[in-house]
Parts: C-alpha cells; sequence; structure tokens
C-alpha cells in the first residue's frame, strides 16, 4: 500500500512542474572596456545580478577598442566614440557614466601659459576618442579653432612620451595616462572635461538582431540596472573599492572625476529628444573631419527607447 504521504508530494511536485515556465536563461556574450565608465556594468558582473534576471553573461573585458569588431559581442560597455566606428549595428541602452574631470587638455608649461598663446603647437589626440569633442569644445570656449593648431593622431600610451620629448606641445588625455602625465611638474591642465558635463560618456549597447531575437531583453537589462543601483546604495563603499579596482584607478579618481548616472538621469539621454541624439551628431561631425570615421550614419540608428519613461 503506498503511503498517502508519498502521493501528496508527488501530487504537489506535479502540479509545481506543470506550474514552472523553465525559461531557459538568455546568454550573451558581452565585452567591455577596462575603465570608469564600464566599472558598474562589472559590478553587475560580480554580484551576478545579471543572473537574478535569467541572463548568463560570458564577459571579456578589453584594454583596447579593436577587438570589438572582429568578436561580435551581443552587448558591449565603451566610450561613445569607440561605439560610432563599430562596423555592427548597436543601440545604446545605457549611459553608466560621464567623466566630469577625469579627461583633461594638457599642455607644457614652457610652451605657454594660456591657449591663445599656444598657436601653431602641436596637439595630441587619440584617433578614435572622446578626445576630439573634448579638444573643440576647449577651443571653442577661447573662440580658437583646430586651424590654428596641428592636431597630430597618436596613441593614449604614446601621449606622455611625446609630451616628454616636446614632439607636442599639447595633449588630449584620459585616466590611466592623464593621471601619469600631471605628476609632471612641467604640465599644466588648462581644460576638463568637468566644463562640458555630461558630453564625455561610456555607453551600454546591444547589438539590434538581438532584440529581434529576444523581445524581453530591454525589460530584463532594465531591472537588472535598477538592482545594480539598489546595491551600490547599500554598499556604497564596497561597490566603490571594486569599482576602483576593476578600472585600475585611485578611489579618488572615481569620486571626484566621475559621475555615475542613475536610471532616471539616463533615461534623459536616450528618448528622440534626450541628450544622446545632438552628443552623437556633434561627435560624429568631429569624428568624420578628423577622418577617424569614414562614413556618416543616421544618429537616431544608435537609439533605444527603453521600457518605461
Amino acid at each position: 500500500m503506498i503511503h498517502k504521504g508519498l502521493v501528496l508530494s508527488g501530487f504537489i511536485g506535479l502540479l509545481l512542474l506543470s506550474a514552472c515556465t523553465c525559461e531557459a536563461p538568455l546568454r550573451l556574450r558581452v565585452g567591455m572596456m577596462r575603465n570608469a565608465g564600464c566599472s558598474p556594468l562589472a559590478l553587475a558582473v560580480k554580484q551576478r545580478i545579471f543572473q537574478e534576471h535569467n541572463l548568463e553573461v560570458d564577459v571579456q573585458t578589453l584594454d583596447d577598442a579593436a577587438g570589438f569588431a572582429a568578436s561580435q559581442f551581443d552587448l558591449v560597455c565603451m566610450n561613445l566614440a569607440d561605439l560610432l566606428v563599430q562596423p555592427l549595428d548597436y543601440r545604446v541602452v545605457s549611459i553608466p557614466g560621464a567623466s566630469h574631470g577625469a579627461d583633461v587638455l594638457v599642455a607644457r608649461k614652457d610652451a605657454g601659459i594660456a591657449l591663445k598663446d599656444l598657436k601653431g603647437a602641436r596637439i595630441g589626440v587619440t584617433p578614435v576618442s572622446m578626445g576630439h569633442l573634448l579638444l573643440m569644445h576647449a577651443l571653442r570656449q577661447h573662440q580658437l579653432a583646430p586651424e590654428n593648431f596641428t592636431v597630430l593622431p597618436l596613441e593614449s600610451r604614446q601621449l606622455e612620451e611625446a609630451l616628454r620629448k616636446s614632439e607636442i606641445q599639447l595633449a588630449v588625455a584620459a585616466p590611466p595616462v592623464s593621471l601619469s602625465i600631471m605628476k609632471h611638474p612641467n604640465i599644466q591642465v588648462l581644460f576638463r572635461s568637468a566644463e562640458i558635463p555630461g558630453m564625455i560618456v561610456d555607453v551600454v549597447a546591444v547589438r539590434a538582431e538581438i532584440f529581434i531575437k529576444w523581445p524581453q531583453l530591454a525589460a530584463k537589462l532594465e531591472k537588472t540596472w535598477q538592482d545594480l543601483e539598489a546595491w551600490r546604495g547599500q554598499h556604497a563603499e564596497q561597490a566603490l573599492t571594486f569599482m576602483a579596482k576593476s578600472a585600475g584607478l585611485p578611489k579618488t579618481t572615481l569620486q571626484q572625476d566621475y559621475k555615475f548616472l542613475s536610471l532616471t538621469e539616463q533615461r534623459a539621454y536616450l528618448y528622440p529628444e534626450g541628450q544622446l541624439l545632438p552628443l552623437i551628431q556633434e561627435l560624429q561631425t568631429s569624428l568624420l573631419q578628423t577622418g577617424s570615421l569614414e562614413t556618416p550614419h543616421d544618429p537616431s540608428r544608435f537609439l533605444f527607447i527603453p521600457t518605461a519613461k
């Protein structure tokens, strides 16, 4: 005779199985830069917040954006300039952070004290970077034009030595290179990203075809970011320590020179009437002028409307 308890437990088990949707996890190949703006994403991976929303992420961290195109990641985190030159079709879903003083225009003190005194000088700028945007605003503020200078394309790792050898007199740099450059006694800062708040940004973007394949992904990513924001609020010091380590930067740099955006602040960028569209338009114009971008795109192709306003 079968025990009644066994029958009852078996019946309950069948009910639970029939009620279970047993949704398979969505698997995403994620590529992200090792920088401050992408450190919140690294924190979400560390705390397994993606998994809480049935997202399995295979993450690769890169020091150079050159590796993104060949890898064809489903989701990427990088600066906006790098995104604009990617061959794949991506949609921006998040603006995790903005440089608020970390990116700088520096000059040798022996070359001149003010930007207007440096006409004819050589400026080193990383070819595909937000540095072009920062430089254009610095020159505009002083009623100067790029034609007043010789702008040289230099990789970020070359800037410090080029300044030391006086091969260039000015440079636009971002951490960690800028932190090293500013330690030199002969270097002065002429302009900081804090003077153009909210413009030097990193973005999280998803391949357009992934949204077609998984229409539920947008809502899952938004919930992931909501939970990340809540976790950071409850564990502020722990979050800051991990994010600084992830970016390879001092905690003071993240505290003083970056602004990490809430979900509400991010939405202000993402709608068609928001901040992201004109920012893309301006940055694209700058990259086209320098030859870093060969073909213009419709800026709206990068937009994705969040699930809820």
